[in-house]
């Protein structure tokens, strides 16, 4: 045999020998099934450090297994001892992402027997990731292009802290041919920031210009490293001119509205700031010799500049002018666009249209009533108007279902029968002298309109509701009535049939323990295949309440107010655990009072420079979120040398008012008691009085003359009649004497 055919036939040898190896290895794995978990933080195979990666490996009972990881220009490591398949018939390898582990792709392939390779599975490794914008997306030649950058750990969203971190910034142009770079820049330790460069004028703006970052740990061999690209055009300057109307009076006002925009491939426009706009005014007859020279205005940040222009009565004339605005940036050399608008100055005035319909709501089959109110503005005066009436399905590109053209200002049209959707309603309005105005007016139409009312829109569990509703409607005559009940999830909790004919009715519906936030009422009325519903919705009675009580409504600067406040829970709402108290003064600062306890008291320090006067002091509770958030307003007043004792409040009454009415109460009681003293006195002395009656001696009887002495004063006491016993008073002292004999 040639040495020919022997190195042909040690070829065909070594082939189906590697056939036959390459076969077994393939038919000798009885691995299953190879899953990796998901990243916490990305959601995808992407782990960031200090996460796990867990492999599970599925496959025969029994067999030997063995483990290795390869991550970027690394070699293949093993990742645990050779491990059998368990009973479960499963086992699961774990990776933990080290803070040293390299950014980049990483392999962990399972070998059966620690020979036959079986299978593989892949994962990423990332610290952060970085962010290139520009502050705009199209610029003109010589304007300066912001770019900002920022890296942000993807566990946690904070910037990278890598001492020797650098961040390098280039600009590209690509016109097809080459790629140059138009700028370059290096910083280090700053994982965000901003840097700007100025577009050259010998630029080819049609090239695609992007920007290329990298952030990397270090400048040489760093563990962390990515990039990120950011585009942007370049573009030419357009500039548009617009009017408010067409056509003035001469007193009118004419508001000119321009924008400046940097125009790609003459279609697509982006905001140009800060152009240089002329504006000037010329006849229509004349576009050399300028009217009026409005002046030289700049756009803002956004590309736009409003103006309004008071015509000069000595310049102007009834006739046709023209609006040109000239625009550039930076100088003229960088280029300028220029845009006109035409307007007239007449004497007739222009058309203001108001339409009115007869109802804000329709059915099928039902008349609308239109009003036209048209107004002539402006210094002419006419009386006449042409009216053009146009009724379309949906929009102005509709079906046409009816059109009129006629003097007066009104016009009916009625509904087909079968109509549903939206009638599009259009009006012209004519004055003869050459001002033309139109408005348009949609409005809904339905088969018939369902009317739904709760005796109650708020509930609490337990509580029932009732519904009622009522099929309006020219056509619905023995409508089939049904209705759904859905709650806060959209899950159906009751449904049912009222039954056929019943246009108005009512039904009930209990709430469930526990109750849902809120239900949906739907009524449904069919007829002749054309549905119409209605809908109303009632919500779990709810919410909060914070009170708060001052310790008295007058302060002066520099006082310290005493605050109880107190959170009251409302239907089936809970008292949370805790609770988040911001209040102060609107002009003063505010204070953050997180506590545990629904009641309490708080303090605060009215500054010593706050003005005097009613002042609006505001507190409001967190209780759980947003939608829980209560606020209260109260006034108070602040003012200068307030003696907080006579402004202070006893059982809800001002200090000083309570002193009044303990003064008077005092007062009267004095009163009292002293008439009562008085009246004392006198029964007392009366009484003494009767007590002092005192018996003489007996005197002999000498007809009825006879004197006595006073026993008190012992001076004579005449008696001038014999009746005994009597009683006699002393002329001299005033005391009573009493005669027996």
């Amino acid at each position: 045999m040639s040495s020919r055919w022997k190195s042909l036939a040690v070829i065909f040898i070594l082939a189906c020998a590697s056939i036959t190896i390459m076969a077994s290895e393939e038919s000798a794995g009885a691995l299953q099934q190879l899953t990796i978990n998901q990243g916490r933080y990305t959601g995808n195979t992407t782990f960031v450090p200090g996460e796990i990666v867990e492999v599970t490996i599925e496959a025969d009972i029994g067999d030997w297994y063995a483990a290795t990881i390869q991550g970027p220009g690394g070699v293949p490591q093993n990742l645990r001892p050779p491990f059998q398949i368990g009973s479960s018939g499963d086992a699961i390898i774990t990776y933990t992402v080290g803070d040293s582990a390299f950014d980049g792709y990483y392999n962990i392939s399972m070998h059966l027997d620690n020979i036959t390779f079986a299978g593989a599975v892949h994962f990423f490794v990332k610290g952060y990731d970085l962010m290139i914008e520009t502050d705009r997306e199209a610029y003109l030649v010589g304007d300066e292009v912001r770019i900002f950058w920022t890296a942000n750990n993807i566990k946690n969203q904070t910037l990278p802290n890598y001492p020797d971190g650098v961040t390098t910034i280039d600009v590209f142009a690509n016109d097809g041919a080459t790629v140059s770079r138009l700028f370059h820049k290096v910083v280090a330790e700053t994982p965000a920031g901003s840097t700007a460069f100025t577009i050259p004028a010998t630029v080819n703006k049609d090239a695609d210009f992007f920007i290329k970052g990298w952030h990397n740990s270090s400048l040489a061999f760093p563990i962390r490293f990515q990039s990120a690209i950011a585009n942007f055009q370049i573009g030419d300057l357009a500039v548009t001119v617009d009017l408010d109307k067409p056509q003035y009076t001469i007193d009118s006002l004419l508001s000119i509205t321009v924008k400046t925009v940097v125009r790609i491939n003459q279609t697509v426009q982006f905001s140009e700031p800060g152009c240089t706009a002329s504006i000037k005014i010329y006849k229509e007859t004349d576009l050399v010799n300028e009217v009026e020279n409005i002046g030289v205005l700049t756009t803002n940040s956004r590309g736009n500049l409003e103006h309004i222009y008071k015509f000069n009565l000595s310049k102007f004339q009834n006739t046709s002018y023209v609006v040109r605005v000239v625009a550039f940036k930076w100088d003229e050399t960088y280029g300028t666009d220029s845009d006109d608008y035409p307007f007239l100055i007449s004497e007739f005035p222009s058309i203001s249209i108001v339409l009115d319909l007869d109802k804000e709501e329709y059915t099928s089959a039902e008349t609308l009533q239109l009003n036209v109110t048209a107004v002539a503005t402006g210094t002419g005066q006419t009386a006449s108007f042409t009216y053009i009436y146009e009724v379309r399905d949906t929009n102005e590109s509709g079906n046409l279902f009816a059109r009129e053209t006629k003097t007066v200002n009104q016009f009916t049209y009625k509904i087909l029968d079968d109509f549903v959707g939206t009638l599009w309603i259009h009006v012209t309005v004519d004055d003869g002298q050459g001002n033309r105005e139109d408005k348009t007016k949609e409005i809904e139409v339905d088969y018939a309109i369902v009317l739904v009312n709760l005796d109650k829109v708020n509930f609490l569990s337990g509580e029932t509701i009732e519904i009622s509703y009522q099929v309006v409607s020219t056509q619905m005559t023995n409508p089939y009535i049904f209705y759904i009940v859905k709650d806060a999830e959209e899950s159906v909790v009751k449904e049912g049939a009222v039954g056929a004919g019943q246009e108005t009715d009512s039904f009930e519906f209990v709430v469930p323990s526990p109750p849902s936030g809120m239900y949906e009422f739907t009524v449904i009325a069919i007829e002749d295949g054309i549905r119409a519903e209605g809908k109303a919705i009632a919500s779990l009675f709810t919410g909060y309440v914070l009170l708060l009580e001052f310790n008295r409504n007058t302060y002066a600067p520099g006082d310290t107010m005493a605050i109880d406040y107190e959170i009251i829970a409302l239907g089936e709402s809970q008292i949370p655990n805790t609770f988040t108290i911001t209040y102060g003064l609107r002009n003063g600062p505010r204070i953050t009072y997180q506590t545990q306890s629904p009641t309490g008291r708080l303090l605060y320090l009215i500054p010593n420079d706050i003005d005097e006067g009613d002042q609006l002091f505001w507190a409001t509770s967190d209780i759980g979120g947003e939608v829980n958030e209560v606020m209260v307003n109260e006034v108070i007043v602040v003012q200068g040398n307030a003696n907080p004792f006579w402004h202070s409040e006893i059982f809800d009454m001002p200090f000083i008012i309570f002193f009044m009415l303990l003064v008077m109460l005092i007062l009267i009681a004095m009163v009292l008691r002293q008439r009562r003293v008085i009246n004392e006195v006198r029964y007392q002395k009366m009484v003494d009085v009767s007590k002092k009656v005192v018996e003489t001696p007996k005197v002999a009887a000498t007809g009825t003359h006879a004197t006595i002495s006073c026993v008190s004063c012992e001076n004579p006491i005449e008696i001038m009649t014999s009746r005994r016993p009597i009683e006699v008073m002393c002329p001299h002292c005033g005391e009573i004497q009493r005669i027996e004999e």
